[in-house]
């Protein structure tokens, strides 16, 4: 039996989301906003979700270096154990990482590091490996790997 849910977003339409791996979990960003949202699935026997609230501001920020990062995000993706959340966005190259922990009924999110291209490129797809395993002696939990405008295609450990 397929339950439908609707629910609407006060700016824009859906522009991509990210289930946590126990599914109860979902990040979201719009089309129209410059912020990440955050929604929890309430309840073990029914699908009920609670209200999506704003989690985390991307409006654009200069670094000290003159790099401008964020604004309208393109594209999120969570990786399979929950800790790394990565934001690419629509007008600048930057690929935003954050730490993420689900603690309970709540969630944690904390800057981790900015990624970016060689060049001029900009990211035009990215995603986790689904079932990261170590063959090297690393610290690595997690590989995110980015389809670069120019072709290049880049692994990177986390």
């Amino acid at each position: 039996r397929v339950t439908r849910v609707g629910w609407s977003t006060a700016n824009g339409s859906l522009q991509s989301f990210a289930w946590s791996r126990d599914e109860r979990h979902l990040l979201f960003v719009t089309t129209d906003d410059m912020k990440l949202f955050y929604m929890r699935l309430s309840g073990l026997k029914s699908a009920s979700y609670e209200l999506a609230f704003p989690l985390v501001d991307l409006d654009q920020k200069t670094t000290d270096d003159g790099l401008t990062i964020g604004g309208k995000a393109q594209t999120i993706a969570w990786c399979p154990q929950d800790r790394f959340l990565a934001i690419s966005f629509k007008t600048t190259s930057a690929i935003a990482i954050f730490f993420t922990n689900l603690a309970g009924l709540q969630i944690n999110i904390d800057p981790y590091c900015l990624i970016f291209g060689a060049g001029v490129e900009h990211p035009s797809c990215m995603c986790y490996q689904e079932n990261y395993q170590q063959e090297y002696n690393t610290d690595a939990q997690s590989v995110l790997t980015i389809g670069w405008s120019s072709g290049r295609i880049e692994y990177y450990p986390l």
